[in-house]
């Protein structure tokens, strides 16, 4: 996806666009999960979601990252416990 010298996002300098600044975004995600070696290929993550701005934004990204068509998909399993703050 990102970064990739012919994709116009590469080339420009500023992330002022929102199709780059995701993009941008989702590869660092990515990039930072794999290299980082947090998580063993196949293991079991269970992400605690409360229906927040930033737990639904974590959520995204890994369902995104685990989607069979994702370009280097995440190694792990997920699975999600709703946490009620109420």
């Amino acid at each position: 996806m990102f970064p990739s010298q012919d994709n116009e996002c590469a080339r420009n300098t500023h992330f002022t666009a929102r199709k780059c600044f995701e993009e941008f975004f989702i590869h660092k995600f990515r990039s930072t999960i794999s290299k980082s070696n947090i998580f063993e290929r196949g293991e079991r993550v269970l992400l605690a979601y409360s229906g927040g701005p930033s737990s639904t934004a974590l959520l995204h990204l890994i369902v995104d990252g685990l989607s069979v068509n994702a370009r280097r998909r995440l190694q792990f399993q997920a699975q999600v416990a709703f946490i009620d703050g109420d």
